[in-house]
């Protein structure tokens, strides 16, 4: 793989906003999906194509890296050599080659026989608890497409492996729901992964998350709170950043996250994905607007749809508009432009999208936009409004949740919203995702039949929150998205637009 340095624009400067270009030739069919490991900046694990020979039959690992496959992938380990003119990444070794079906080659079993691997891609890789650890779509015999993860062997990375013995699946997808694109991020002493809630047949994508755990008696990582694979749709995922409410059209059906990583200073969190309306099933589509690039700040790295709050090119005015995927930050670590951020991704031919007009390819540049919304600086918080009881949040000046809830008696703050804990949201908070107040069914605030008791909380009706349909399985088994915490029904749904 070869990523040059464009120094000059590749068309007039003037004419668009982003700067300097940088491109990245890829050195393997379609294997425009590579992430750098951290602390080895020199290194990227990237998905390479399963080759096959003229009959279908698979080629010995690694394979030639060409287009002929049997649309199975394999994790590689990748070096870049940064001098100028040209960077190039150079492949190392493979990380895993999964294998389920052909008994010429080992097979590739995880949790103790229960899964089998058949592909692994779309990986993304960190340190943390001194290891480390691998997330990637994985699909195989024995499951559909969920998110797997597992650690790689001790020792030196450049004869590291996927640690196979303590491999797992971490979200098990369903028939109806791929557990996709799975993202880990690690926040102090916690791990979140976050995942693709990929709802098949109608196409809507939102972004989950769940905090997971390393400690499992396996060593395995799992959700926190489970010693096993958690089901896709189980309470402890958060959804994270949602398709923008009816009635955005170029919004509504896709909120499809690559990466998710830290400001410098770690007081911020951001989130680097594609979006798109209805019919924007994959990037190749053609609906206007469809699977543009979005980048959106939170101050919390998991809170319910906090990654919505704050988008960085809202009105397309400096971000590509072309079709893109994997969209995702680097910093090159080498030449005259050593220490520098870019943001890469794969962009398709420009159409009538929003946005800024990009040549096509595998290319980076670098973040455009106002310094304050990378770094929070300056504050937006007056010498009146002295921390800790006020704060950034989204660009504006917030009181905390202490604050907000002065002399009101049981304050809580969640992840979740306040309506799904039984509970009254009481305003936007700088240091907590949601900052509640209690409520009290049956008060002439909620009244019944529209609110009622359940597990506990006073929630509303289904019919109150804008569900259309209730039902005992998840909402997804029926192509619905959740509407809600209902008292009246288990699952409370709603169509996707």
């Amino acid at each position: 793989l070869v990523l040059a340095a464009v120094v000059a624009c590749l068309w007039v400067c003037a004419a668009q906003p982003i700067g300097q270009l940088y491109n990245i030739t890829m050195f393997g069919c379609n294997d425009d999906n590579i992430h750098q490991v951290p602390g080895a900046p020199d290194l990227f694990v990237g998905r390479i194509p399963i080759s096959t020979d003229a009959q279908g039959h698979r080629l010995p690992p690694p394979g030639n890296f060409g287009c002929q496959s049997d649309g199975s992938w394999a994790l590689a380990l990748l070096r870049m050599n940064w001098t100028a003119p040209a960077f190039r990444l150079d492949f190392v070794r493979l990380l895993v080659w999964p294998n389920a079906l052909d008994k010429r080659f080992p097979l590739t079993p995880i949790q103790n026989g229960k899964y089998v691997l058949n592909s692994a891609y779309d990986a993304t890789i960190v340190e943390y608890a001194g290891e480390y650890w691998l997330s990637f779509e994985c699909a195989g015999l024995g499951f559909p497409t969920s998110s797997c993860a597992g650690p790689l062997t001790s020792g030196p990375l450049e004869s590291a492996s996927l640690d196979l013995d303590r491999t797992s699946i971490v979200v098990l997808g369903t028939q109806h729901v791929a557990a996709s694109v799975p993202k880990l991020l690690v926040d102090g002493s916690d791990l979140a992964l976050f995942f693709d809630w990929f709802l098949l047949r109608p196409g809507y994508i939102q972004q989950m998350a769940v905090h997971v755990r390393t400690d499992s008696p396996d060593r395995r990582m799992f959700v926190a709170g489970y010693d096993d694979s958690m089901p896709c749709n189980a309470p402890p995922a958060v959804r994270v950043w949602r398709p923008s409410p009816r009635g955005a059209a170029l919004n509504d059906a896709i909120a499809d996250v690559f990466m998710v990583f830290p400001s410098d200073d770690g007081n911020f969190y951001f989130a680097l994905g594609a979006v798109g309306g209805a019919g924007c099933s994959a990037p190749t589509t053609t609906p206007q607007g469809c699977y543009r690039a979005a980048i959106s700040r939170s101050n919390f790295a998991v809170g319910e749809d906090v990654y919505e709050e704050f988008p960085l090119d809202p009105d397309g005015t400096i971000l590509p508009g072309n079709p893109m995927e994997y969209f995702k930050t680097l910093r090159i670590n080498g030449g005259p432009d050593s220490g520098t951020r870019i943001l890469y991704g794969q962009f398709l031919a420009a159409r009538s999208n929003p946005g800024v007009v990009f040549p096509p390819g595998y290319r980076g540049f670098q973040p455009p936009g106002n310094r304050s919304y990378w770094t929070g600086a300056p504050s937006p918080c007056s010498a009146a409004q002295p921390a800790p009881d006020w704060g950034d949040r989204s660009g504006r000046c917030l009181p905390s949740c202490g604050k907000l809830g002065a002399g009101i008696a049981g304050v809580r703050s969640f992840e979740t919203t306040c309506a799904r804990n039984g509970m009254a949201d009481i305003g936007l908070a700088y240091d907590v995702p949601h900052c509640c107040a209690p409520i009290t069914c049956g008060d002439a605030a909620h009244p019944a039949p529209n609110w009622g008791i359940r597990a506990g909380l006073c929630l509303p009706s289904c019919g109150g929150i804008g569900g259309t349909a209730g039902f005992s399985d998840p909402c997804s088994e029926h192509d619905m998205v959740d509407a809600g915490a209902a008292y009246d029904a288990p699952y409370c749904c709603q169509a996707p637009w």
